[in-house]
Order: structure tokens, then C-alpha cells, then sequence
């Protein structure tokens, strides 16, 4: 992978993260990853796996293909997502646990 696409990946998932307000220890947990992994993936240092970017892309539903090499600016929130959030961020951990499983396929 060009480190210009790895680069730009790193950007995406770690926008995307911090937008859901989700700590890296959380997401790593909810990916079956270590922390470190998730960390050298949102820095660009190593190249995320394709297997890690679906799980990722469906974690922060988006479409895989925005993990591909595309700009951050594509996985921008709508107002409602934005409400949504916002409502979430204000929820108790164990509220927001329960609900991100529900929200599960």
C-alpha cells in the first residue's frame, strides 16, 4: 500500500472514530484488536488489513469503499446523524453499550 493511501486511510478511520466520541480502547475491544493495533492503524504506521477495514467501515457505518483512498470529507455526518450523536454522547457507557448492540446486523 503507497503511504500516501495508508496516510489517508489513517485520517479517515481516526476521524470517524473521534466523531462517534469512542475511545480507542473501546473500538480496538469491539474489533477483537489491540489498542496498539488500532493506534499504529490511525497513525498511518501500519497498513489496516482489508478484513479490519470492513469491520471498521461497519462499525462506523460508512461504505467500505470510503476506506479505499477517499477524503475525509466523505464520511461527514447529516444533521440527524449529528442529533444521534450527540444524544449518544450524553448517554451512560452501559446505555451506549446496549445500544451500539442493538444496532448490530
Amino acid at each position: 500500500m503507497e503511504l500516501s493511501e495508508r496516510q489517508t486511510v489513517a485520517g479517515i478511520i481516526r476521524e470517524a472514530r473521534l466523531r462517534a466520541g469512542l475511545p480507542q480502547a473501546e473500538i480496538a475491544h469491539l474489533l477483537g484488536a489491540s489498542q496498539t493495533a488500532l493506534s499504529g492503524w490511525e497513525r498511518g504506521d501500519e497498513p489496516v488489513p482489508f478484513a479490519r477495514r470492513a469491520q471498521l467501515a461497519g462499525l462506523y457505518g460508512f461504505d467500505l469503499s470510503l476506506i479505499a483512498g477517499l477524503d475525509a470529507e466523505s464520511v461527514a455526518l447529516n444533521d440527524d446523524e449529528r442529533s444521534l450523536l450527540t444524544a449518544f454522547r450524553h448517554m451512560p457507557a452501559a446505555d451506549r453499550r446496549a445500544l451500539l448492540e442493538l444496532a448490530r446486523p
